[in-house]
């Protein structure tokens, strides 16, 4: 009957074969159809700029719906700071002499609650911070369960768009093609990682980029080299 460390020695063989493969799968890469993307990418952009059009007009120009502290602070109610620059005198000499001076001035925006929050969703660093100043989780899994009025509704869909949309682009459209630059790989073919000992699961996983997990709008311009 095999000891322990003779299974073991079995599965690390088994193990080092599977590498074999996989540094294939990383020499060959995958062809990326990187001028279709970036054609792509244009269009979505100005989609990014219709919706973040229309989220100012719902909430103001002083919030960034990129900002997770802002979004917490739109929904759940808080207050968020706007700094700008007013006059303050004049410079009185040096080359600047005679130029207006500027400082710092912050506005405290605030923000009725437009829907409650879910149960234990408060971030843990925020927990003893005054109501106005308590930011909750606005992560995608959370918004989707919130409800509210349409206003509230409208905002929420807006935020989720905008992320996958962003996604999309920063991180497969344009960001595939920066990182090819970046890593000075040749003909626009990606060489992802492909790493056997990441997961605790034991399962595979790929980075730098991902080469697994893509959505359909992406893997459109990942062209098969094997068909015709």
């Amino acid at each position: 009957m095999p000891t322990s460390k003779e299974k073991f020695y079995k599965l690390f063989r088994i193990a080092c074969t599977d590498l074999l493969v996989l540094q294939e799968m990383e020499w060959n890469g995958m062809l990326f159809d990187a001028k279709n993307a970036e054609e792509r990418a244009v269009l979505l952009n100005k989609e990014i700029a219709v919706l973040e059009a229309r989220f100012k007009e719902l909430v103001g120009n002083a919030v960034s719906i990129t900002s997770g502290d802002h979004i917490s602070a739109i929904l759940y109610g808080g207050i968020i700071e706007e700094v700008i620059k007013i006059p303050a005198g004049y410079y009185k000499s040096g080359t600047r002499k005679g130029e207006v001076k500027y400082a710092n001035h912050v506005i405290q925006h605030t923000f009725e609650r437009l829907v409650n929050p879910l149960k234990d969703t408060l971030t843990a660093n925020s927990k003893k911070k005054e109501d106005a100043k308590q930011i909750w989780s606005v992560g995608e899994d959370v918004l989707k369960q919130l409800k509210g009025s349409a206003k509230a509704k409208e905002i929420i869909s807006i935020i989720l768009e905008h992320r996958r949309i962003y996604k999309a682009v920063s991180t497969y459209l344009v960001g595939y093609g920066d990182l090819i630059k970046e890593m000075g790989w040749e003909n626009n073919v990606l060489h992802p990682n492909f790493n056997q000992c990441i997961a605790k699961t034991s399962r595979l996983t790929s980075s730098n980029p991902n080469g697994q997990n893509m959505g359909d709008e992406i893997k459109q311009f990942i062209i098969s080299r094997y068909e015709e």
